[in-house]
């Protein structure tokens, strides 16, 4: 099987809340499941995601971006009202070599520390570095909370189960949190992903702590972190943008006037957001500062 490394280059906010992280989280892991592909790692940010999969057939690679790119645009189109259209671009990349592919799952993994969006991938739900090492690094009864807390697919009704996977039929074992999102050491191949860092969590932990590069390709330190991540997130601003939009009796924020657009903006630079932020989380086109 060959390795590949699946994600899409984003520009504006395609998930805008963890909601929509959720979704795409499961559908990955049921187009995975129904595609009889091995993932890896996943990572999912507010305007991209990155993945990493085994594929044993190149036609499987082209299904795989197929059904990722129309399910998450139906149900884009359902939320919000809007198509996805271009915006929503997936590639793949063939990774070749023991040593690119160990580079490959660090950086997917770590990405939300790339991006200045937390200190640590640990801290952030939708990076698949938190399920890898989980019994090396996590307490007995934080361990125990987490198993408490989660249940089985199999052990949830049929009706909550079309709620979070639609006409998805997935493992009985595989197991959900309260939020309906599916456990990524559910449908990641964790022992697989383990060999690649020799099962030792120390070097593993060593590379992620080491090995983080910023968008300049920089070496991020702890000072930067504490920087960058300072102020408001992609989701809060949204949060904002998506609040004003219903209380202007809008669906979403596509459908906002353009007066209604410069009162939110003027808003925005109120609390401090920077253009940059609030142009991709409005889909505003570049240079319309």
């Amino acid at each position: 099987m060959d390795t590949w490394h699946i994600y899409n280059k984003g520009d504006n906010v395609l998930f805008r809340d963890n909601a929509d992280r959720i979704f795409f989280n499961n559908k990955f892991a049921a187009v995975c499941h129904t595609n009889s592909v091995e993932a890896l790692a996943l990572c999912e940010l507010s305007t991209h995601f990155h993945s990493i999969a085994c594929i044993g057939e190149e036609y499987q690679v082209k299904a795989v971006t197929n059904d990722l790119k129309v399910s998450y645009g139906l149900y884009y189109r359902h939320k919000y009202g809007a198509t996805l259209g271009n915006n929503f671009k997936i590639k793949c990349d063939r990774l070749i070599g023991r040593n690119i592919i160990i580079d490959k799952l660090v950086y997917v993994m770590t990405n939300p520390v790339h991006h200045y969006i937390t200190e640590s991938p640990y801290t952030w739900q939708f990076s698949s570095a938190n399920y890898i090492f989980t019994q090396e690094y996590l307490p007995p009864n934080f361990r125990k909370a987490i198993a408490d807390s989660t249940t089985a697919l199999g052990n949830i009704t049929i009706r909550k189960q079309r709620e979070m996977l639609g006409r998805d039929i997935l493992p009985d074992s595989w197991m959900a949190d309260p939020d309906g999102f599916i456990l990524p050491n559910s449908f990641i191949n964790v022992p697989k992903v383990r060999t690649y860092f020799n099962s030792s969590y120390r070097q593993f932990r060593y590379l992620v702590d080491t090995s983080v590069k910023d968008a300049r390709q920089k070496n991020i330190n702890a000072n930067k972190q504490a920087v960058f991540c300072d102020g408001l997130d992609d989701d809060k601003v949204c949060a904002i943008i998506d609040q004003f939009a219903v209380s202007c009796g809008h669906q979403s924020f596509h459908f906002l006037t353009e007066k209604e657009l410069m009162q939110i903006v003027s808003k925005l630079l109120s609390r401090g957001v920077p253009f940059e932020q609030y142009r991709r989380c409005l889909w505003l086109p570049k240079g319309d500062e």
